[in-house]
């Protein structure tokens, strides 16, 4: 029979490897398999660590700085990166080999100029600036041309003046919003469905190789010349508050809506509108 006085010298023992025991696995950190240089990343990391058992599940990247690129390829099966309301350290961030990378998206983010040199999986671009008081910090230079398979993509509030797609086939749908634009080539968008510019510099918009060109969305942009003849899918076309004098819609069965209000357009245009037996203001 044991007694009390037996217990009593038993219990400190047993409380003794029960409380080194846990000392013991309180000490170890958790290896999660990636680590990032900038503190702020690895912070972020640990907090995604947080919904996930491992680097494997990690799908998405959400951030508010955006330093090392490469490192983010530590994370093998991640699709969309999204940084927001950041400062880059250097003028330009060079997101070049990241393979697996869908979706990028930067917002509010200081920088110069973006570079997808080398981005084949690419399918979705964002840069969106709303703090239109700081001109300076906005995005001025943006490098498409390592982005082959980006077919959607987003410019909202940056400095580019000049934008060239001649190394983006896929393109399908950009949307552009109060940017400097003066420049924008097309010459190789043979895809593009969707463009949509409202306040711009664009004085002309050539869409010739765009044969599959649905809708035309155009606004408070100085446009003068534009000429849809070769986009026969034509549903939606508009530009308002432009400079446009004269255009036509000869072949156009789909067309069901043009609005070309703002536009000193000559007699014979609003005839033609007229005509059409469609929707269509002026």
């Amino acid at each position: 029979m044991k007694t009390y006085a037996n217990m009593k010298l038993l219990t400190p023992i047993i409380l003794g490897i029960t409380l080194a025991g846990c000392s013991d696995s309180s000490d170890e950190s958790p290896d999660v398999g990636a680590s990032f240089t900038n503190p702020e990343m690895q912070a972020c990391l640990e907090s995604s660590l947080l919904h996930h058992t491992s680097i494997e599940d990690i799908y998405s990247f959400d951030c508010g700085v955006l330093e090392n690129p490469l490192e983010l390829n530590q994370l093998p099966n991640l699709k969309s990166v999204y940084i927001s309301h950041g400062t880059h350290s250097s003028d330009a961030l060079d997101l070049s080999g990241l393979t697996t990378i869908t979706r990028f998206s930067l917002r509010n983010y200081t920088l110069d100029k973006l570079i997808l040199g080398d981005n084949p999986a690419l399918e979705y671009l964002s840069v969106v600036h709303l703090e239109s008081e700081d001109i300076d910090s906005r995005l001025k230079n943006l490098d498409l041309s390592g982005a082959t398979a980006i077919d959607d993509f987003h410019l909202r509030g940056t400095t580019i003046e000049t934008l060239d797609l001649k190394y983006n086939p896929e393109v399908r749908s950009m949307t552009i919003w109060d940017s400097a634009l003066s420049t924008l080539s097309l010459s190789q968008a043979t895809e593009l469905e969707r463009i949509t510019i409202y306040e711009s510099q664009l004085t002309s918009l050539d869409t010739s190789v765009a044969s599959n060109l649905e809708s035309v969305a155009v606004s408070r942009s100085p446009l003068a010349l534009v000429d849809p003849s070769n986009n026969i899918y034509l549903t939606h076309f508009q530009v308002n508050d432009g400079q446009i004098e004269s255009v036509r819609f000869d072949n156009h069965p789909s067309l069901i809506w043009v609005d070309l209000r703002g536009n000193p357009l000559d007699e014979a245009t609003k005839s033609h509108l007229d005509s059409l037996g469609i929707e269509a203001r002026y």
